[in-house]
């Protein structure tokens, strides 16, 4: 390759295939470069800047994809680290839109992850290291698969057994069955017709006896081995029914 017009390989011999040179440098510092370029031999490339303000934003180095049909390198994706001395570490990813290179997502000195935003640590501290912003419309996050296997989002505490898995949710393809799950073990699903029932039958409540749920609204039939109530039970214009083998009791 050459960098501004000269030969890399031929210049003095520095940078042929077979230099161990050390040091050996490209002939022009700024300079462009075609071809290809290949490290070998666990070699790195350092892009280095100085930070002339420790209060301004500024950028210390980036890698720019485009090709020779336009000389504005803001119409091509780049990938850049900069920001202030105190987050200086900050990598920055651009690509092309409209002319322009906008920002797209940005991995903070911290670890936080944004897309769509330059700010994730602005938001809750107890879940910024991912945020997904879109300043107008909606925003949001696709899980996809096959239509005969499973998509999930689980909440772990641990890798082992259901320290991976202890709280999420999962959709089954298959049969369309939304799936809650706390403790590590599966609960309450919701099936494709919108019916709403337990995991495992006659095992849990709904509510508790010091948390409980203020008014129930239903418009069919209540089938039940117990009703027990501590206050006032009314039916305006439908039935209760409780049946235990030959006793019933009838409110209209």
């Amino acid at each position: 390759g050459t960098v501004d017009g000269i030969d890399i390989a031929a210049r003095d011999a520095v940078l042929t295939s077979t230099t161990t040179t050390a040091g050996a440098a490209l002939p022009k510092a700024g300079g462009t470069m075609t071809g290809d370029l290949t490290l070998s031999g666990g070699h790195d490339i350092h892009l280095l800047k100085t930070h002339a303000n420790d209060a301004v934003d500024m950028v210390y180095g980036q890698f720019t994809f485009g090709d020779t049909h336009s000389a504005q390198y803001v119409n091509h994706a780049r990938i850049e680290s900069g920001g202030t001395y105190a987050n200086q570490s900050d990598l920055r990813f651009h690509t092309s839109s409209n002319n322009s290179s906008p920002e797209r997502m940005r991995i903070m000195n911290t670890g936080n992850v944004g897309i769509g935003t330059s700010i994730p640590g602005a938001y809750y501290a107890g879940a910024e290291q991912l945020v997904v912003h879109r300043a107008s419309g909606e925003a949001g996050i696709t899980v996809s698969t096959a239509n005969n296997t499973t998509g999930a989002l689980y909440f772990a505490d641990g890798t082992t057994s259901s320290q991976a898995y202890m709280g999420g949710m999962a959709y089954a393809h298959a049969t369309d069955i939304l799936t809650l799950v706390s403790g590590g073990v599966a609960r309450v699903n919701i099936a494709t017709a919108g019916h709403l029932y337990p995991n495992v039958n006659n095992t849990m409540d709904l509510g508790l006896n010091d948390k409980r749920w203020k008014d129930l609204y239903l418009s069919g039939t209540i089938s039940s081995g117990a009703i027990t109530s501590t206050g006032l039970m009314t039916s305006v214009g439908g039935v209760i029914n409780t049946n235990t083998g030959s006793n019933a009791l009838y409110i209209t």
